[in-house]
């Protein structure tokens, strides 16, 4: 008999679907807000200090109102 990970004859359980959390069905978590990502996204290409960083964060994100600070920063680092 081939031994098997998950074997419910030998006490072994199968693991929870997701890891170890298993998610409460009445009271889902709640997701999180869009526009907190896309300003850690800009936080952290503004730290990176370089062109390429900006210029992805611009070509990801052309309407958000962050785009233009991006583009300004952007415009000063080629400037350089």
């Amino acid at each position: 008999m081939p031994d098997r990970p998950f074997a419910p004859d030998r006490g072994i359980a199968p693991p929870a679907r997701g890891g170890d959390f298993a998610p409460d069905r009445d009271n889902p978590p709640r997701a999180r807000d869009g526009d907190i990502a896309i300003r850690e996204e800009f936080e952290a290409a503004v730290a990176a200090r370089t062109v390429a960083a900006l210029s992805l964060f611009i070509t990801r994100h052309p309407g958000h109102p962050l785009a233009s600070e991006a583009e300004a920063r952007r415009r000063a680092l080629e400037r350089r």
